[in-house]
């Protein structure tokens, strides 16, 4: 039974060292859509990129030049951060 519980906490300790990083559009109306990156994990993420269908967004043919394809350097647990 203690062997369960410790593999139990040392899953629970790794899980809450981990940034959970997502992307999505959102429609702040009109045509007025953007990229949206959001942290939903308990632990800052550092250097987060993103690909558009596997391609940096800059070199995707319906990308916007004005969209940004830099590094995000530091999403903190919780933050958003539109890509402009």
């Amino acid at each position: 039974m203690l062997a369960l519980e410790n593999v139990r906490q040392r899953a629970l300790t790794s899980a809450q060292k981990r940034a959970k990083v997502t992307g999505g559009l959102r429609n702040y109306g009109g045509t007025d859509i953007k990229l949206v990156i959001q942290n939903a994990g308990p632990a800052t993420a550092t250097d987060v990129r993103f690909r558009v269908d596997g391609k940096p967004p800059a070199e995707h043919p319906t990308w916007l030049a004005s969209v940004s394809d830099d590094v995000i350097s530091i999403l903190g647990s919780g933050v958003e951060h539109d890509a402009r």
